[in-house]
């Protein structure tokens, strides 16, 4: 087997050590990672890429030959490098752009959540906050910030 591996942090690392472990005689385990992380290029030979670039990705695993491919990072999940890497039949560990969204965007998982009818405070969506601070203070809401939430 040989999987690439997108990202360069500490999930990434684990990930890469967990898969090193299982390697064994009959059945190798070859590890391509982003380049970026010293530790991590230790365990599989590293390249440099764009890991936000679905094309990038997909050159790269096609041209090394990967097997599978996984990435722990919200980013290139939520946008869609899964689902181009799977477009070209090469399995992927970790969910596509659809099923990131709930991890990686706030408004989404608030709107899935309301529809669902499960604990959260209610929302407004404004796209300029000077107008709606009186509307969101008698509101009751819960005031955030757009975007990724990596980490959370």
């Amino acid at each position: 087997m040989k999987v690439l591996l997108v990202g360069n942090g500490g999930r990434e690392h684990a990930i890469a050590r967990a898969l090193v472990r299982t390697s064994t005689p009959e059945q190798p385990v070859k590890l391509v990672v982003q380049a970026g992380n010293p530790a991590l290029e230790q365990l599989g030979r590293s390249l440099t890429m764009d890991p936000m670039d679905p094309k990038d990705v997909v050159r790269r695993a096609t041209s090394e030959r990967s097997t599978s491919w996984s990435s722990a990072r919200e980013a290139p999940l939520v946008a869609g490098v899964a689902d181009a890497v799977l477009d070209y039949g090469i399995p992927v560990f970790g969910p596509t752009k659809d099923a990131a969204r709930l991890e990686g965007l706030k408004s989404f998982a608030k709107q899935v959540a309301g529809r669902s009818r499960r604990g959260y405070r209610p929302r407004l969506h404004l796209h300029h906050h000077g107008p709606g601070r009186g509307r969101i203070r008698r509101s009751g809401c819960a005031l955030r910030r757009q975007g990724r939430r990596p980490g959370s």
